[in-house]
């Protein structure tokens, strides 16, 4: 977050000032920060005066984005807040200002940041009301479960030690909104088993809690830390994506008990490929068959280096010629879910722009042969296109 030295100011005790109304055009958009000596009070300025609003505004102090120099007033008000606290908050960026709060109330809280970071950035979701510092001090003596059950609505030791398991956080908002899906149902009990959880990885999984079904992400969530999961947590995700609707267009059984089974990475990306290669080889007439009519018109018009798909066949030939599974789209693009284009330059690639329910486009997936990533270059060059594309659709061109 930046803060503009315009809109910020110190009063004469110290409290940091903060009017948001010229960002938020908002009549009640001034905020009051109180010094670290008067407990770090969030305050809000409304019609009856200063009213207390833990949540009217963050700011994380101890790994402050700003500009300007030492005469910023941020960077004074800074200066009163004990450097042991700012140590202890600098972690935890969502919710900081009211973890330093905590701090502030009870000073033992340190320990529990060192020895269970994960409870202790949860208690910046569950601050009581009003200003007592007592009721603030009254969160040091509860028992982690309970602070779970606060924050969470339930608490279990089983579910404090499954939050030290966890590896990698970012502690952003989104992270909270995931660990509230996640103890809110009975998904974290299929990651308790496991010896550590990679927490990047699972905010992947997060999007289809499914896939902790799989023994193969299982495997990925608890890799060593060297490994980058959370990228191939995606992949992942991408190719069960792809077996799916591989399987729904070839007529075969739903392959779930098959993918559940696959060990690791390269098992599903074999298992993907050997589906990619059946359709292409023994039921390419079959499918030709099915849908034997053009494909729906394209939503943005070709040029000489991007150059739309038009049937069924086209599309086998593109799948055939790169090396992946762009077959399997054929119901999606008959549907009008997606348009698929042959990227002649400046690297051969294939393309899919989405199309959504109001008509619009997207770019979907750009890949090379064999799914390898296209380069900037050529990402630009798409890009490009499609900008031009639709500005000759608006302007009335072709």
């Amino acid at each position: 977050m930046i803060l503009d030295e315009c809109i910020c100011s110190l009063d004469s005790s110290g409290a940091l000032l903060v009017d948001l109304r010229p960002v938020y055009g908002e009549d009640e958009g001034v905020v009051r920060l109180r010094s670290w000596d008067d407990g770090l009070a969030v305050e809000h300025l409304g019609p009856s005066g200063w009213r207390p609003d833990h949540y009217a505004f963050d700011i994380p102090l101890a790994c402050p984005d700003w500009t300007g120099g030492a005469s910023h007033p941020v960077r004074r008000f800074t200066e009163g807040v004990p450097v042991w606290a700012l140590e202890v908050a600098r972690p935890f960026r969502y919710g900081q200002t009211r973890l330093l709060r905590v701090l502030r109330a009870a000073p033992r809280m340190q320990d529990l940041a060192r020895d269970d970071p994960h409870v202790f950035w949860l208690l910046s979701d569950c601050l009581p009301e009003g200003r007592p510092a007592e009721r603030l001090k009254g969160l040091a003596h509860l028992r982690r479960r309970d602070i779970l059950a606060l924050a969470l609505g339930s608490g279990s030791e089983s579910m404090a030690r499954l939050l030290r398991k966890l590896r990698n956080p970012s502690y952003e908002p989104s992270d909270m909104d995931l660990l509230r899906r996640l103890f809110g149902s009975d998904l974290w009990t299929r990651l308790r088993h496991l010896p550590r959880v990679d927490w990047q990885a699972l905010k992947v999984v997060g999007r289809e809690p499914r896939l902790l079904n799989c023994r193969c992400v299982q495997n990925l969530l608890s890799a060593a830390q060297e490994r980058n999961a959370a990228r191939e947590t995606s992949r992942l995700r991408e190719l069960l994506q792809d077996i799916r609707r591989l399987a729904r267009v070839m007529r075969l059984p739903a392959p779930e008990s098959r993918i559940e089974r696959l060990p690791d990475l390269e098992a599903v990306e074999a298992y993907h490929d050997s589906l990619a290669r059946t359709l292409s080889r023994k039921r390419r007439a079959e499918v030709e068959a099915r849908y034997p009519g053009p494909f729906p018109p394209p939503p943005l018009p070709g040029d000489a280096d991007i150059v739309p798909v038009a049937t069924v066949g086209e599309l086998f030939d593109e799948g055939e010629a790169m090396r992946h599974c762009v077959a399997s789209y054929v119901e999606r693009v008959l549907w009008g879910a997606c348009a698929i284009y042959r990227v002649l330059a400046p690297q051969r690639a294939t393309l899919e722009v989405v199309i959504l329910e109001d008509g619009k486009c997207r770019l979907g997936q750009l890949k090379l042969s064999c799914n390898r990533e296209a380069s900037a270059e050529t990402q630009a060059r798409v890009r490009r296109w499609m900008a031009g594309a639709r500005e000759r659709l608006r302007a009335g061109g072709v």
